[in-house]
């Protein structure tokens, strides 16, 4: 009788086992899916930041030629505007 409640034992034991197995496995792959996703993310993330760098010094070249046309050119136009109000201003 004793060998029949081990065998018993045992077994409950073993289902249990395999039970807990089947759910680490499903977690394990639940994570793995996750990590998956996550890494997709962060290489999309890293992805884009390097475009952002690499835009941002094109960006930051423009504005100095924009700035640099508009000291050569618009700024003494302005100026040469400003002269001629205040000489106009002044005459009266």
């Amino acid at each position: 009788m004793a060998l029949i409640a081990a065998g018993g034992y045992f077994w409950v034991a073993r289902q249990n086992m395999q039970a807990e197995i089947a759910a680490l496995k499903a977690d394990t792959a639940s994570l793995t899916a996750e990590l998956t996703k996550v890494t997709a993310e962060k290489d999309k993330a890293n992805s884009d930041l390097v475009n952002l760098k690499k835009n941002s010094g094109n960006w930051a070249e423009e504005l100095e030629k924009d700035y640099a046309e508009l000291k050569l050119n618009e700024v003494p136009k302005l100026n040469r505007l400003l002269d001629k109000r205040r000489r106009r201003y002044f005459r009266a």
